[in-house]
């Protein structure tokens, strides 16, 4: 009997801060869980004040996807927690019982009720920071309950079971590895291993010692989940590796804007319409109302033009015979082509496909744009974020197919995504210069082998060779050209992942 009102019946389990058992609340006369915490019975007044602290703090959460907290307390044994009891399974054992991963479509409608519940402990001031399958538990009619919320920082200074923070080397985030500042985005970072268990079945970094895989979470980057799972959407590939990024400025640090995108992506793909082919009357039509989109052969040194579309308005895509073959999957807010050469999509979900001669059409609802993505045969497209307009190749601009320029300094400026990208060629041992004035935008790329990569950027440009790169406001940038090598261009809106593109034959800069 703990202080004398709680019977302890049967233990239903134990983790990493201690053993849980139900119990039977005798003043009340109802079911409990309690919570009894290991090593409880070190630590000094600092440690108990901060224990109560804590737990007092989870006991004001109010939410429907967190466990309620009905008391906490010192017996001359131990400390421990009482619970509302859940009849239920952990995500653990969820997993026991699906070791490949679970639906897609499950994982993320568990995940998006998580980050729900994170955004008001967090908006509380109460950071979690030990999220993983078992403290998520599945209820009734497949709701989620968070549990043990204040427990770890608690316990961390009362026991010293998490020295530094963490209590699952599976899910900790690097700050709480290496003992610095810990806020929400720590959560989300535990959420984001969490994610990735269920869709793949392991989580992101495992080793044969608990140190091989904190060493993990510090220094590797983990294989895509749809390298593991080919049933992984694109969309939920770059949100998982945004949440898995190792410092916390780069995740996202929304729960409710994270459970907003969690919740699109779990609603069931929808089936796209199809149409007979047509012929289309110019290579480009911009925002037309029921229009053909001529999409050939693409050429990387035209001009790709931009258009827009008005809800509700559709707009066709044709291949000619012989033309090029697109298969693409169009999940939530992106697009994913693979072994094509172009893909035009709307944002709604579904599963397209365009052979030779063929046709499909596409709809813009209210609230949404267009979406395009493209690349070479056999060369996964990237993965783009919102637009306001989608890029198609025509042949040909009015100036005519671009030729090879001399070097000369490019002027850019903050990018607008309804302007005209203009290609061009680079010959051997060419170099070009891009130039930012005061108050342009701001540029940071890493260049690795056969691709560039930027983040919280607004425009990149840059040879195959690896190194860093960085073009601050008013300062300029050159690039060389070296044989056998082509230039490389990427892109991104600001706090946004550019995509990450194979071999070009030229380079995109934005005017």
């Amino acid at each position: 009997m703990l202080s004398g009102r709680y019977r302890l019946v049967e233990p239903l389990g134990a983790g990493g801060f201690g053993e849980v058992w139900r119990g039977v609340d005798h003043r009340l006369e109802r079911d409990v869980a309690v919570k009894v915490l290991l090593g409880s019975r070190d630590g000094g007044g600092q440690a108990a004040r901060l224990f109560e602290r804590e737990a007092k703090l989870a006991a004001r959460l109010s939410h429907p996807g967190i466990t309620v907290v009905h008391d906490v307390g010192v017996d001359s044994a131990c400390r421990f927690v009482v619970m509302e009891l859940l009849a239920g399974r952990d995500l653990a054992a969820v997993l026991d019982s699906s070791p490949g991963g679970v639906a897609v479509t499950d994982a993320a409608d568990w995940g998006a009720q998580a980050a729900d519940a994170l955004a008001v402990a967090h908006r509380a001031g109460v950071v979690h920071r030990d999220i993983k399958p078992a403290n998520l538990m599945l209820v009734d009619e497949g709701r989620i309950k968070v549990c043990d919320f204040g427990i770890a920082r608690a316990v961390g200074a009362t026991a010293g079971v998490t020295a530094r923070g963490y209590a699952s080397p599976a899910y900790a985030a690097p700050e709480q590895i290496s003992d610095t500042a810990v806020d929400g985005r720590a959560d989300l970072y535990s959420l984001g291993c969490t994610l990735y268990h269920l869709l793949t079945g392991s989580p992101p970094f495992t080793g044969d010692t608990h140190v091989a895989v904190l060493a993990g979470h510090l220094s590797r980057t983990p294989d895509l989940p749809s390298a593991l799972r080919a049933e992984v959407p694109p969309a939920l590939d770059d949100l998982l590796m945004a949440l898995l990024a190792k410092d916390p400025a780069q995740r996202p640090g929304d729960p409710t804007a994270l459970a907003a995108r969690l919740r699109h992506l779990s609603a069931p793909p929808r089936p796209t319409r199809r149409e007979e082919p047509r012929t289309a009357a110019s290579p480009l039509s911009c925002a037309p109302r029921r229009g053909a989109v001529y999409l050939g052969a693409l050429d990387w040194s035209t001009t790709a033009a931009t258009f827009r579309g008005r809800d509700y308005e559709t707009f066709t895509a044709v291949y000619p015979p012989g033309g090029t073959r697109h298969a693409g999957h169009v999940w939530g807010d992106g697009v994913y082509t693979d072994d094509s050469s172009v893909g035009l999509a709307a944002v709604h979900s579904g599963l397209v496909s365009l052979a030779e001669g063929g046709a499909v059409t596409f709809e813009i609802r209210p609230g949404q744009r267009a979406y395009g993505a493209a690349s070479r045969n056999g060369v996964k497209s990237s993965r783009w974020g919102r637009w306001s307009g989608s890029f198609v190749f025509p042949e040909q601009t009015e100036r005519g197919v671009l030729g090879r320029p001399k070097p000369q300094p490019v002027f850019v400026g903050p990018m607008d995504w309804s302007s005209t990208a203009t290609a061009f060629r680079g010959r051997d041992h060419e170099s070009f210069t891009f130039l930012l004035p005061p108050g342009g935008a701001h540029h940071a790329g890493h260049v690795w082998g056969d691709g560039v990569y930027t983040d919280d950027s607004s425009v990149g440009l840059a040879a195959v060779h690896s190194g860093l790169v960085s073009l601050a406001e008013g300062g300029a940038v050159t690039f060389e050209i070296r044989p056998g090598q082509r230039a490389y261009g990427a892109a991104s809106r600001n706090g946004v992942k550019s995509s990450r593109w194979g071999r070009w034959s030229g380079s995109f800069v934005f005017r």
